[in-house]
């Protein structure tokens, strides 16, 4: 596959959008872990992060900042966190950027 990075044997491909490559990752994620672990994948969730827009679909309003969903779309009540407020760069600012985090 001469698409595919080094090592790797698959490559998942979606329609060109940020919510379908998005949205591919996440099911491709959980999908690998529900089977790795022998889980139901209905019972997983993933986790956004603020002043994150991730996309328009369902799911990906689910991990987006709250405030994206104009539309008031109902949503998975998946976790979202706080984004860390990085400085750059980042090695010179590497201790205020570990207490960060």
């Amino acid at each position: 596959m001469p698409i595919a990075p080094t090592g790797t044997n698959q490559v998942h491909l979606a329609d060109g959008t940020i919510t379908a490559a998005n949205e591919t990752a996440v099911s491709v994620a959980m999908m690998t872990y529900a089977m790795k672990h022998k889980r139901d994948y209905k019972s997983l969730t993933a986790l956004g992060f603020s002043f994150g827009s991730h996309g328009q679909s369902v799911a990906m309003l689910s991990v987006s900042d709250k405030r994206v969903n104009h539309g008031n779309v109902a949503t998975y009540d998946w976790p979202v966190a706080p984004l860390p407020e990085l400085t750059y760069p980042y090695a010179h600012h590497q201790q205020a950027n570990e207490a960060e985090e």
